[in-house]
């Protein structure tokens, strides 16, 4: 198990993450596993705090469809949105989207209003 590059982890640190991680194995839990699991729980977490564009758009549809007519079946709201916007953004956490990455994933569509 690599903890980090050499020159980016000073030795106390090191060793610091090496009794955390054997006191993980000293209790029958792989250390590998144990990382991977924690890994994943910040990820879940960050997702649950900070969504992709794709993750806040469905949210935001879900909330309003009951308001809109036929309970949005009609797909105008999101119709937009699927074919342009999320291939463009949806991946991206909406803390990371700037003006200008709306701009330029709208552009292609602005003009055929």
């Amino acid at each position: 198990m690599g903890l980090s590059p050499g020159p980016t982890v000073s030795l106390t640190d090191a060793r610091k993450e090496r009794d955390r991680w054997e006191i993980v194995l000293k209790a029958g839990d792989d250390p590998l596993i144990a990382r991977e699991r924690k890994t994943e729980e910040a990820r879940v977490e960050t997702s649950r705090q900070d969504p992709t564009f794709e993750e806040a758009a469905n949210t935001t549809f879900d909330a309003i469809k009951a308001g809109l007519r036929n309970d949005g079946t009609a797909g105008r709201w999101m119709s937009q949105l699927r074919p342009y916007i999320v291939p463009a953004i949806g991946e991206r956490r909406m803390s990371q989207l700037h003006q200008s990455d709306i701009h330029a994933a709208l552009a292609p569509i602005w003009g055929s209003f």
